[in-house]
């Protein structure tokens, strides 16, 4: 996909964590440090794929990311996309080898999936993003951070949620 095509979703993605980290009370010199958003798109053919694409880098954190390819079949994207449903992850130990076990227990990562996790997040939100007929899950917005429950204190849970209905919007207006 090129930068021009994925324009709107970047932009759409500052929004959403603008939205999140005013929500979350972060300082503005902490949001970059604490929180990133990023959208993953499911990978064709639609209804039959196994796989999700970041397709644009994280805004926030180290900005990077795009390209990298996840199985549906695990993590809190895999279950939003497979339930179409909205997932948070709270992650219950500061240990990371404690965190390895927990995706593998929780999320259905194999051992080498996760081996390649980040260290440092704690707490996550998933939002599947459906096609305009609300009948097809096209991606997933993700927010990740590393301050433990981030996510699950009810404003910041809306103002995500809230901000992935225009994405949604945008998606099908633009993209089906």
């Amino acid at each position: 996909m090129t930068f021009e095509a994925t324009t709107g979703l970047i932009a759409a993605m500052h929004v959403v964590h603008e939205m999140a980290a005013r929500a979350g009370n972060l300082a503005p010199a902490d949001k970059a440090k604490c929180l990133r958003a990023t959208f993953h798109r499911v990978m064709p053919p639609l209804g039959e794929s196994d796989h999700i694409e970041q397709i644009i880098d994280y805004v926030g954190g180290d900005a990077n990311g795009a390209g990298r390819t996840f199985p549906i079949r695990s993590g809190i994207t895999g279950a939003a996309i497979r339930e179409d449903e909205i997932y948070l992850m709270e992650r219950e130990s500061d240990s990371f080898e404690d965190y390895k076990k927990e995706l593998i227990r929780d999320w259905h990562y194999t051992e080498r999936d996760a081996r390649n996790a980040t260290s440092d997040r704690f707490s996550a939100i998933a939002v599947p993003v459906k096609s305009k007929d609300g009948q097809t899950v096209l991606g997933v917005v993700y927010l990740d951070s590393n301050q433990k429950n981030f996510f699950s204190p009810q404003p910041v849970t809306d103002a995500v949620v809230n901000g992935c209905a225009g994405i949604a919007q945008y998606i099908g207006e633009r993209y089906v």
